[in-house]
């Protein structure tokens, strides 16, 4: 029996298009405020934020909070371990906010920190350059995170904060550019060999994004680090585009036995784990092997290998010109 399509029909179905896209958009939220963290301890060394309408409504909360608790600006200020200086500055908007000064006077009052969330439109470390935090998940980013646990590194030193990714001269170069057009952050390229470049971006707000908002472990991660819960949450899209972040950077294609083989070896199973049921989810059959500390998937034969760049893709000029179709 066939429905006939009325505008109540239609309705609903709006209705649950929409439904679908706000349960999407919460999934794929990324939290700004998560770039704070309490071992912080000096001002100087704090994520602090910036935005046009910031210090306007950072001096209403306060006085929201000296009218409920009978204060002046001074003794508030110095309950916050503040000086009455300091908070001048910050009202009058000369220098970005603190983030963790900022949650902790919008919880005084019990403001809603997802208000304070959207008037945030930069953040920073003083002195150093500030970048736009995104706020939500995309396909370009969850690919740029693929890339990420595949070849690339956060390093903190006593001198400051490194982030790199080491990989074919092109797709460093679109690395970059997505940096710039994403995060407003300026990376440096360097030349390891005539084909191998490394891009550097020295920034502990942009180490902080891989550490505290996607939670991706700093430092020698290789065994233990996995699909971001983020990603795997939001969906097979977003899956399929980590997938090709991460294999662009650690995969290889080679000829063996008359057969085309993709491959991927990793020292994380989690990882392995990870893309093995994405490929499942998409009709690809892929293999793993375990040997020593290093597990190994593949997937066999010219048709499983050009439907995996027709399904996911490649963003490595390398293989776009071996598979033209690919995405």
């Amino acid at each position: 029996m066939t429905v006939p399509r009325t505008d109540r029909n239609i309705a609903s179905t709006k209705e649950i298009n929409l439904n679908d896209a706000y349960q999407e958009s919460i999934m794929t939220k990324l939290s700004i405020l998560a770039y704070a963290d309490d071992k912080d301890k000096d001002f100087r060394e704090q994520i602090r934020a910036y935005g046009k309408k910031l210090p306007e409504r950072f001096s209403e909360v306060l006085k929201e909070i000296v009218n409920k608790e009978n204060l002046t600006l001074k003794q508030l200020s110095k309950k916050f371990n503040y000086s009455d200086k300091q908070f001048r500055v910050w009202r009058s908007g000369k220098a970005g906010i603190p983030l963790n000064l900022l949650i902790a006077v919008w919880q005084a009052v019990g403001k809603n920190l997802e208000e304070l969330e959207n008037l945030i439109e930069e953040i920073g470390v003083y002195g150093s350059d500030k970048i736009k935090p995104p706020k939500q998940l995309t396909l370009e980013l969850a690919e740029i995170i693929g890339r990420h646990c595949g070849d690339g590194c956060c390093i903190k030193s006593s001198k400051d904060y490194r982030v790199t990714l080491t990989e074919h001269k092109s797709l460093i170069d679109l690395h970059n550019k997505q940096l710039k057009e994403i995060f407003d952050i300026h990376a440096k390229k360097r030349k390891i060999t005539n084909e191998i470049y490394i891009s550097i971006v020295n920034s502990k707000t942009y180490h902080r994004f891989f550490t505290h908002v996607i939670k991706i472990p700093a430092g020698k991660k290789a065994k233990t680090v996995k699909e971001p819960q983020i990603i795997k949450e939001a969906g097979v899209e977003f899956r399929k585009r980590f997938v090709r972040g991460l294999i662009d950077t650690e995969g290889s294609v080679y000829n063996a036995n008359r057969q085309t083989i993709l491959q991927i070896s990793l020292k994380s199973p989690f990882l392995i784990n990870s893309i093995l049921e994405i490929l499942k989810e998409i009709g690809l059959n892929s293999y793993v092997y375990h040997y020593k500390d290093v597990f190994t998937l593949r997937l066999f034969g010219k048709k499983q290998v050009q439907k995996y760049f027709e399904l996911i893709g490649t963003s490595s000029k390398k293989w776009k010109s071996i598979f033209p179709g690919n995405r």
